[in-house]
């Protein structure tokens, strides 16, 4: 039930949006931004798929945990469809999910679903294996003999 408020309340958000737009610009300015955030959208997401080898490189690197590399990956496409999507609401959000504004949200979100192996303390950082290992008793010893 949320979902069905939440879109309830996108499409008078972008109704009001593509009025208030109109109003300041013009119904042809309001026409032409529609076509020009669509062929960006559909740029950026084209650039998205082709991944420029840096973030790959820094992912072996190291230098990018696969959990950043996701939200990296996953804000810049859905930002790229929401300026796609016909509205003015859609496409500053889209623009904000593009510069990266809102992946600490999304990284808050997805943290429920990745484990932290970035937790190495380097005081261990000489420590390469570690085997514990116990000694019985001797009297257990000699019970398991008989």
């Amino acid at each position: 039930m949320r979902v069905f408020w939440f879109l309830v309340f996108y499409f008078f958000l972008e109704l009001g949006g593509f009025v208030a737009f109109s109003h300041y610009f013009g119904f042809l300015n309001l026409v032409l931004e529609i076509i020009l955030s669509a062929f960006v959208g559909i740029w950026l997401l084209k650039k998205v798929f082709l991944l420029d080898g840096s973030s790959i490189s820094d992912f072996f690197r190291e230098i990018k945990s696969p959990r950043d590399l996701l939200v990296s990956n996953l804000s810049k496409t859905l930002g790229a469809i929401l300026i796609i999507l016909p509205g003015v609401f859609g496409d500053c959000v889209g623009v904000a999910l593009q510069i990266g504004v809102f992946d600490g949200v999304i990284i808050g979100l997805l943290s429920k679903f990745f484990v932290d192996t970035s937790t190495r303390r380097d005081e261990d950082a000489d420590i390469i294996d570690a085997e514990i290992i116990y000694e019985e008793d001797t009297d257990e010893k000699s019970h398991h003999r008989h």
